[in-house]
């Protein structure tokens, strides 16, 4: 396995250099058989739908061309042919029972019907309808995903994670399209990282992206502390994902990726499960990177969306104060629970307030907002209960994403596209009762 690793990481390092835009459906076609190999003949099935639900909205985007209700449909169908499989030849006896804390699930359940029934309230116009639409797809595939996963989970390998999320990620630079335009990974940064706002502002999806890319940047953090040296080659896969995160520009990613970073190293610390080095690498990294992109900035006179103030006048483009400002008068007017995807009618600003706890009080009611508060609450109590034990790198992924989704769900989009973190933390529990069951 270690030879296989070595052999597609150096062949990730020779895709830096290369623009597939003209290979995308070879590269399509390879990385799908590749995905049908492991799965039939090394038992990776875990590992593909894990990747899949995370990084098949970018991989899918190859036939379909662009980004939205099409590859979500594609992801949609791929994980469940994988769900079919499981069903049909390989589960068995060997099925993952979801978890069944009482608790979780009644909260789970009421946020959707909560907002099932706020939808009774909604305008029939595009905006709504396309918001509730994202609603129950987004559901349904983290419904086919959490039910495609088995319980050799348990024994998770992370590292073949690493490899295809890494390939299903690749192709996110070939499929930048401005003006006609496609790039290489060197040729995205050579373009898009001397410019003060990167991809923003292209009409390219750089919000969305950044978040996935963030994701990313997780995967290989983990690693890093976990690192063993006959892996470390898999840091070459580490600056695809950076370079995607700082050319996008979204501060609020770079914040929460910095914070899942501060978790991480306190939970290291307090268990002492962090060689030496380890804790070198990581120092090196960040402190290295960070030098030499404030020097690559100096050098090409760039002042940088990521490294400005929230004062310096960039608030007219996000407009987030005023949207929020907005919200609180909507609320204070008594202005709740108006119908899921109905913020514009009240607020009269934005499709939706740039954060997922106003959003819920306002469409969907106050007892939404409370379970959201219920489950922050949950949450908590996890991290905290967490940082005393030593977590695997699947549970550590799943805890860091939840927590990173979190904090950039109080800045962008609306709640139909962050319901990746109720996802990542309901595994994360599920995962976690199995090996106490097994223990």
């Amino acid at each position: 396995m270690y030879k296989k690793s070595i052999i597609l990481s150096i062949l990730g390092l020779g895709l830096f250099f290369i623009n597939l835009s003209s290979f995308l459906l070879p590269y399509f076609i390879i990385v799908f058989i590749f995905i049908v190999y492991f799965i039939l003949f090394k038992n990776k099935i875990n590992e593909v739908v894990l990747a899949l639900t995370i990084f098949g909205y970018i991989f899918f985007q190859i036939p379909s061309k662009q980004f939205g209700l099409t590859n979500i449909l594609l992801l949609m169908g791929g994980l469940s042919l994988l769900l079919f499989y499981q069903i049909i030849i390989k589960w068995k006896n060997n099925k993952l029972n979801v978890l069944d804390n009482k608790l979780i699930l009644g909260l789970y359940a009421s946020l959707f019907l909560l907002v099932v029934f706020s939808m009774t309230n909604s305008y029939m116009l595009f905006y709504p309808n396309f918001k509730q639409n994202l609603f129950f797809l987004w559901t349904l595939i983290y419904l086919i995903s959490i039910n495609s996963f088995n319980k050799q989970i348990i024994n998770f390998d992370y590292y073949f994670f690493i490899n295809i999320s890494f390939f299903l990620f690749l192709p996110i630079f070939s499929l930048i399209d401005i003006d006609g335009s496609s790039y290489s990974p060197l040729e995205a940064w050579s373009v898009f990282s001397i410019t003060s706002s990167g991809l923003r502002g292209t009409g390219y999806d750089s919000i969305q992206t950044a978040r996935i890319s963030g994701i990313g940047v997780i995967i290989i953090i983990i690693s890093i502390f976990n690192l063993k040296k006959e892996k470390i080659h898999q840091l070459i896969y580490l600056p695809y994902f950076l370079i995607m995160l700082i050319i996008c520009q979204s501060r609020q990613v770079f914040l929460a990726v910095v914070f899942a970073l501060f978790i991480k190293t306190i939970y290291s610390v307090i268990n002492r499960k962090i060689s030496k080095f380890n804790l070198v690498i990581i120092l090196f990294l960040f402190v290295f990177s960070t030098i030499k992109y404030s020097s690559y900035l100096s050098e090409n006179n760039v002042e940088s969306r990521v490294g400005s103030s929230f004062e310096d006048g960039e608030n007219a483009e996000t407009g987030r104060e005023s949207i929020w400002e907005a919200s609180f008068m909507a609320i204070g007017n008594g202005q709740t629970g108006v119908g899921y995807g109905n913020f514009f009618n009240v607020a009269y600003v934005h499709f939706w307030p740039h954060n997922i706890n106003l959003e819920l009080l306002i469409e969907v009611g106050l007892v939404s907002f409370l379970i959201l508060l219920i489950f922050y609450i949950y949450l908590f109590n996890e991290i905290i209960k967490n940082a005393f034990k030593h977590l695997e790198e699947l549970s550590s992924f799943l805890l860091l994403v939840t927590i990173y989704f979190i904090i950039v769900a109080q800045f962008s989009f609306d709640f139909s596209k962050n319901l990746l973190f109720l996802f990542t933390f309901f595994l994360f529990l599920t995962i976690e009762k199995l090996k106490a069951n097994e223990n």
